[in-house]
């Protein structure tokens, strides 16, 4: 049978200010890394707020005690509110970002993969009356046949093959499935293991899980370039081909360039990011 653990190692989580943050994971534990409460963009959880309580993005303080509520955990309930953790920027309006995983729980007998997200299932719209529905009208919440088309392409090109995946929901405001309703993105993924043969690395062939082609912070890939060529962090291309040209194949060489894979933005320096798997060869025919 195909091997699946079915929660990604690590995860980031957003909630809105004054909301219920709740973590629920299944035959497993939480682990949280990190808690920022604050803001650091403009665009995440802005909806239908003044311009004044969004201009503050430099405002962040990290969060110990999710740790010493959570960690352990199946689930966990958190308020999210300033008289919880504390004000950092007073006028703005704020969010709590948290990184965690989850392990198996080692007293259910079970064990821990490491793995890469493969995305099964995704939804930006409204489908349910339920659902993020805390303090929004009723008429904004009537419409439960709402769905923007090729979601799921989407996330698959932006998350499949990565351990972490970061979406704001402002990615598929390029047009209303449903004008005048509140919506939201839900998804269902599953965590691929990327390692199930011997250390040794002998009789192992490639799997390309997702590769893509741009630039996605100011960062990677920047030794001695002026500032003009990093700053546009909005741009990627997920690459097909290096699927086509690499599974099954003990070693592949590809090159890294515009003119190979086309230029998704002129004047930024770019770079090739992907995620790969090796699988014994017996098991090839299984993970295709």
């Amino acid at each position: 049978k195909p091997l699946f653990v079915f929660l990604v190692l690590h995860i980031l989580c957003i909630s809105c200010d004054s909301l219920l943050l709740t973590v629920i994971v299944l035959c497993q534990v939480l682990l949280i890394h990190g808690a920022d409460y604050g803001r650091r963009d403009s665009t995440t959880c802005s909806l239908n707020l003044p311009a004044s309580q969004l201009q503050n993005v430099q405002c962040s303080k990290p969060i110990s005690i999710l740790a010493d509520s959570c960690n352990g955990k199946s689930n966990c309930t958190v308020k999210v509110s300033s008289s919880v953790f504390g004000d950092p920027c007073f006028g703005t309006y704020k969010y709590l970002e948290m990184a965690y995983s989850c392990h198996c729980n080692q007293k259910q007998g079970t064990r821990d993969y490491n793995g890469v997200i493969i995305v099964q299932a995704a939804m930006y719209g409204r489908t349910d009356a339920e659902i993020c529905s805390d303090g929004i009208p009723a008429d904004q919440l009537a419409n439960t046949q709402c769905f923007q088309i090729d979601t799921l392409k989407d996330v698959k090109s932006r998350c499949d093959g990565k351990k972490v995946c970061e979406i704001s929901t402002n990615s598929f405001r390029t047009s209303d499935p449903c004008s005048g309703i509140y919506k939201y993105l839900d998804t269902t993924y599953t965590c691929f293991p990327v390692n199930v043969c011997s250390s040794s690395g002998e009789g192992q062939v490639l799997l390309i899980h997702g590769a893509d082609y741009g630039r996605r912070d100011s960062t990677t890939c920047s030794l001695n370039l002026p500032a003009s060529q990093l700053q546009n962090v909005q741009c990627s291309k997920p690459i097909s081909i290096l699927a086509d040209s690499c599974n099954g194949k003990s070693n592949c060489t590809v090159k890294v360039s515009s003119s190979v894979f086309g230029d998704p933005c002129f004047g930024t320096y770019k770079y090739l990011e992907m995620a790969y798997s090796c699988h014994c060869k017996y098991l090839r025919l299984l993970f295709n």
